[in-house]
């Protein structure tokens, strides 16, 4: 799942009585692992500080030659 931590930190804010801003989120069809794993690579990447990406690019973007 996608954004797991975050679901669950909202459940435990929620359970102290806190409030929260409505999370986005993606509902995809159970199963569908390789659309699972893209998303949250998305989001990963996307959470990276820029300098972290910007030296890894290059691994990120070339193939590793393995396959």
């Amino acid at each position: 799942m996608a954004g797991k931590r975050r679901y669950h930190a909202a459940l435990a804010v929620a359970a102290e009585g806190g409030e929260i801003e409505p999370l986005p989120c993606a509902v995809m069809d159970a199963g569908d692992d390789a659309a699972a794993l893209e998303a949250s690579l998305i989001d990963n990447i996307a959470r990276l500080p820029m300098a972290r990406l910007i030296k890894a690019g290059p691994q990120i973007i070339q193939p590793s030659g393995d396959g």
